[in-house]
């Protein structure tokens, strides 16, 4: 069954309009004794569809405030659970799965097995925001468009129920005398503006609304005709048409000014003068007005809207891959290290660090004998890597880009890559070694390679035999199986697996578990596993100047983030809506003079008393004394 929308008016509305787009009247049937639910200018909107499909049933759902809030709460009360212990990414070589028990006692565990320790990088919380700036999209949508097409469509000559039922109304008989009544001796008038003549003078663009291109800009000089052009009108000619000015539209004023009372004309020029003086825009239609200002303010929600939105595009844009980054990595001194997911990688050239004397330490921490760091620094270049990057079986290509003094609070800083000092530990690790390849039958040595703790190759090559890498592990042991795994990726307790093949070996080589440090060769029993291969060969560093290794590991935190000048427009961009909304409000009055009877309503977004105060102010100006107060008959303010 189609409901029937057509006001009296003779307008057809949308299905879900309250008021009559064109008139203004009320168009459900509700109390007639309450104002007017002006909310959207009682526009109908898309999720108002009384048989809504699949889509609608969507749209339906995040254009729901309730809904929206809901999601706001769920999001807040995740975000509180995220900080009830710290997340993951802010502790340096911790395995989450056991630190949270050991620290945290059960609680911590199950803060681990809900997820809760990586909230904020979790599925679900960024489906959150994405649901957050879909309900804010739709909802913006959903009542823009209708609040837009009803402000620039304004009819001036509204219902009658339309404005006895505005919050703000006055409803009465025009003072004898006209506007005279109420100007006085603080407010002369102009001997020739008496008649006609007085009219026309305050006589405004009769175009309508949809139809004016100065009501849409808003253009306040395009409210009034030329007072010099129609005073040619004489006062006993009022019927016929006026000469034409240069804005062609006198002709019609005067004609409008014409068809109404002296008295009422000149009422409505005092009223209209005045209100210009309040800074609004006026606009008449014969013996009707529409008055408003700051119009531009009800956009502020909107505004608001958009630069939330672009705030949560730029949040989500940190799940891109290379968009954001916030590590903790520590760097060897002497160690070129890559910097994950990214192509740069950054060398620990030196490390200093500037200790605190005793005489400059307090009591307490000289009775502990304890050391404390006074200053330190990291000397760090970075490289680019430009050929050879994801091929293991290769040495990377790398070009040295930047190099920086890493200070606390002093970054190195390259396009939007940031290395912050965060910490340092005094724990020497190897680099690299020598070793060497010695026949122990013979006693021949077989030259040295060159064997880093990071990223070794797959192949060596010493005299007649050739190494091949089968396994490393930075950190030896032994996981429950006892089979070989590595404890960390910190080169604590390297370990090397080769084949080995060459002269008086099997065909295929045979295997070597090669450790670089004596104290490790004699925990793990090098030469026992190696067994009948470890008494033919040999493979180890003759002296320490085949070893280079770092006394301390630098801790660097390392921070890329390419949302963030998106995420300060959008806040930029909301806080511009915020002051729009906060500061300003948009004003209307609306009246019409029927067979001498004014009838007033007036609205306005919020601060019904200063909307108050200037209404009455009108009135009393053009001879209608009555008290703010009394103007307003109660209601929601909308």
């Amino acid at each position: 069954m189609f409901a029937n929308t057509k006001c009296e008016c003779g307008h057809q509305n949308p299905v879900g309009t309250v008021l009559c787009e064109a008139c203004g009247k009320p168009q459900t049937d509700e109390d007639e004794q309450q104002p007017l639910e002006m909310r959207y200018d009682g526009a109908a909107r898309r999720s108002q569809k009384a048989n809504p499909s699949i889509v609608d049933k969507v749209w339906n759902f995040f254009s729901s405030v309730k809904i929206a809030v809901y999601i706001i709460a769920i999001t807040l009360l995740a975000s509180a659970l995220g900080t009830i212990y710290p997340q993951e990414n802010t502790f340096l070589d911790m395995d989450p799965s056991t630190f949270y028990k050991t620290t945290y006692g059960t609680l911590g565990h199950i803060y681990y097995l809900l997820g809760l320790t990586h909230t904020f990088s979790s599925w679900w919380f960024i489906t959150l925001l994405f649901m957050i700036g879909t309900s804010l999209v739709v909802c913006s949508l959903d009542r823009v468009l209708p609040l837009y097409r009803a402000l620039s469509k304004q009819q001036l000559r509204k219902h009658p129920q339309f404005l006895t039922r505005q919050r703000v109304t006055y409803s009465g008989d025009l003072p004898v005398g006209g506007a005279e009544a109420g100007q006085g001796a603080d407010a002369p008038v102009e001997a020739g503006l008496t008649g006609s003549a007085s009219a026309a003078e305050a006589s405004v663009s009769l175009r309508k609304p949809e139809a004016s291109a100065e009501m849409a800009q808003g253009r306040p000089d395009a409210s009034f005709t030329s007072s010099e052009a129609i005073r040619s009108a004489p006062s006993a000619e009022r019927s016929s048409p006026a000469p034409a000015t240069e804005a062609g539209v006198a002709s019609s004023a005067a004609e409008a000014s014409a068809s109404l009372p002296q008295a009422e004309a000149e009422w409505l020029t005092s009223a209209a003068t005045f209100l210009r003086k309040k800074h609004y825009r006026v606009y008449t239609e014969d013996s009707a007005l529409l008055a408003e200002k700051y119009r531009f303010s009800r956009w502020g929600p909107y505004i608001n809207h958009i630069g939330l939105i672009i705030f949560l595009i730029g949040v989500l844009m940190r799940s891109i891959p290379g968009w954001h980054m916030d590590q903790y990595i520590g760097f060897p001194e002497g160690a070129i290290k890559q910097i994950p997911d990214t192509s740069y990688y950054l060398e620990n050239a030196k490390f200093t660090v500037e200790l605190y004397s005793d005489k400059e330490l307090s009591d307490e921490f000289r009775e502990k004998g304890q050391l404390v760091p006074k200053t330190y620094e990291t000397k760090a270049v970075l490289y680019h890597c430009t050929a050879d990057c994801d091929d293991p079986t290769k040495q990377p290509v790398l070009e040295k880009v930047h190099e920086a003094d890493i200070f606390v609070n002093k970054p190195l800083d390259y396009k939007g890559l940031k290395a912050y000092q965060f910490d340092f530990k005094q724990t020497p690790l190897l680099i690299s070694v020598q070793p060497s390849l010695k026949n122990k039958t013979t006693g021949e040595s077989y030259g040295s390679f060159e064997l880093p703790m990071t990223n070794p190759q797959d192949q060596y090559t010493a005299g007649p035999y050739t190494l091949k890498l089968k396994g490393y592990f930075p950190e030896f042991g032994l996981d429950d199986k006892g089979q070989p795994s590595s404890l960390s990726n910190e080169p604590k307790a390297p370990a090397f697996i080769f084949n080995i093949s060459g002269p008086g070996l099997a065909a295929g080589g045979e295997p070597y578990l090669y450790f670089p440090r004596q104290v490790d060769k004699e925990t793990f029993r090098q030469d026992e596993i190696n067994g009948v291969i470890g008494q033919k060969l040999d493979l180890s560093v003759g002296s320490m100047e085949g070893v280079k290794f770092s006394t301390y590991t630098s801790y660097l935190n390392i921070r890329v983030d390419k949302a963030m000048p998106y995420i300060w427009v959008g806040a930029a961009i909301s806080m511009i809506g915020l002051i729009m909304g906060f500061y300003w409000q948009h004003r209307r009055i609306w009246l019409r003079i029927d067979a001498g009877r004014l009838t007033l309503g007036a609205h306005t977004n919020k601060n019904w008393f200063g909307l108050r105060n200037e209404t009455a102010a009108m009135l009393a100006k053009t001879g209608i004394e009555v008290s703010p107060k009394s103007l307003e008959q109660g209601g929601k303010m909308a």
